[in-house]
């Protein structure tokens, strides 16, 4: 049941699930592995009187008076008062010509939004009107299909998983952690009954990706699965040492040396380096690149944002230029690979092309 086409969901046409084809989903299963990015806390309702600029809040109001739409550019401004029992402030909403219709005197709403300056006086900015209750899926958007057609997809593929997802954590071990069972986790991960259950359902999911990547690992080391030997002189590691503007502790030296060891070994180095910040990981990184290079090989060093990318970029070429060591930057952002000074084209080894 879990393998099925998203097209068996109600609501799922030919558009959207092209639409969800596009962003790599593809069966129900996929779609309940698809995990809020955060949640609405419908809980707590603010009065109007507490809210301040900045502030993202729900609050339970009625509508003051009649709604008013202008055209401002492009931007169609729908605009109305409400209130509560503390306080009288103005909604704003743009290219949303469907609302002035739910904008009723007198309707009572519950809305989510932030709070903003707007030229003198505070204005609660593009609320979304929330017809439920408690903690609301935020997920990450996929073009075409509203947030609210994209809940109510989960939703249908949660009822058709209902109690049909296998538990492959034994019970022992869920005991001995405290975590709870999948198909509790699944449902309240998307949709918890409360901010304990959100807990847990987060801590079992955590847990267990956690534990399959250490499996993963285990099984890798153990293969016979070879990897490539990178052969440098002995002196390599004293050398880039050298070359830091400050002393390397005790622990950078022992760490450098077990990554010099995997470089050298015949077998594919799996090894993850743990500290705070400014413990010299990049340092470490970067000694790794060195001894690549030292044994006439191409390293790249990967970064999840491009402002990190570029301030790496930058450190590299401070310390790993002089080594004569050329370095190159490629981000997402450039348009062309391969005719820059800054990531000149070549082969695996480093060699030009």
């Amino acid at each position: 049941m879990m393998d099925i086409s998203l097209s068996e969901i109600k609501g799922v046409g030919p558009a959207r699930l092209k639409a969800f084809e596009a962003a790599g989903i593809h069966t129900v299963r996929e779609l309940v592995m698809f995990l809020p990015r955060e949640y609405r806390d419908l809980t707590a309702t603010v009065p109007l009187a507490g809210l301040r600029p900045g502030d993202t809040a729900a609050v339970r109001v009625r509508v003051a008076g009649e709604a008013v739409e202008r055209r401002a550019r492009r931007l169609l401004i729908t605009k109305v008062y409400v209130t509560d029992d503390t306080d009288t402030i103005q909604a704003v909403w743009y290219n949303q010509p469907w609302l002035k219709k739910q904008l009723i005197p007198g309707r009572e709403m519950l809305l989510y939004g932030k709070i903003e300056h707007k030229q003198g006086y505070i204005a609660l900015v593009s609320p979304t009107v929330e017809q439920g209750e408690g903690l609301v899926p935020v997920y990450r958007s996929i073009p075409g299909i509203p947030p609210k057609a994209l809940r109510q997809s989960v939703a249908a593929a949660l009822a058709l998983c209902e109690g049909q997802w296998p538990d492959e954590m034994p019970e022992d071990l869920r005991c001995r952690y405290g975590l709870c069972e999948r198909n509790f986790a699944m449902r309240n991960a998307h949709f918890p009954d409360s901010t304990e259950a959100l807990e847990a359902a987060r801590r079992r999911i955590a847990f267990e990706e956690l534990l399959l990547y250490q499996v993963a690992l285990r099984l890798f080391r153990n293969s016979d699965r070879t990897g490539v030997r990178i052969d440098f002189e002995d002196g390599a590691e004293e050398a880039f040492w050298q070359r830091l503007p400050f002393a390397p502790t005790g622990a950078q030296r022992r760490v450098l040396s077990e990554v010099a060891a995997d470089l050298r070994a015949p077998r594919a180095m799996a090894r993850m380096v743990q500290g705070d910040v400014g413990s010299g990981k990049t340092a470490i990184a970067f000694a790794a690149i060195a001894l690549a290079h030292a044994g006439g090989w191409q390293s790249a060093l990967m970064a999840p944002t491009e402002v990190l990318a570029r301030q790496h970029y930058e450190a590299a070429l401070k310390l790993l230029a002089p080594m004569g060591i050329r370095v190159g930057l490629l981000v997402g952002s450039l348009t062309q690979v391969g005719s820059g000074h800054r990531y000149p084209r070549t082969d695996y080894r480093g060699r030009d092309l």
